[in-house]
């Protein structure tokens, strides 16, 4: 096997989202998150309906490529899809209160999907 192969016991999603967490740009797009669940999270209060992080996700990921945000992703700014639960994970554990907006998946949400 030479270096450039993956090996069997890769990082795990939590270290590549740590890591992650440390660059420039992932700082920002942390913000645009904690910003968009926080309105998701008052439509919640007033309408009482929920929101998904992939929802939150895909948002975000279309501010950026508009550009508000240009960067590298070596810069933090690209958005990785496996990140999406460590993001909600994070915010709900900064902020309590979100916890009541995600809709959670369940089993009977995969098999509806199906």
């Amino acid at each position: 096997m030479n270096a450039t192969q993956p090996t069997l016991f890769a990082d795990s999603i939590e270290e590549r989202f740590e890591r992650w967490k440390q660059l420039p740009g992932a700082r920002l797009v942390m913000m645009m998150y904690y910003r968009l669940a926080l309105f998701y999270y008052r439509r919640f209060e007033e309408r009482g309906v929920g929101v998904s992080i992939r929802l939150i996700e895909e948002k975000v990921r279309d501010e950026i490529r508009l550009g508000r945000l240009r960067g590298v992703k070596e810069q933090g700014y690209a958005l990785n899809s496996h990140f999406s639960r460590c993001i909600e994970r994070h915010m709900t554990s900064r902020r309590p209160k979100l916890k009541k907006i995600f809709h959670e998946r369940g089993p009977e949400a995969e098999t509806l999907a199906a």
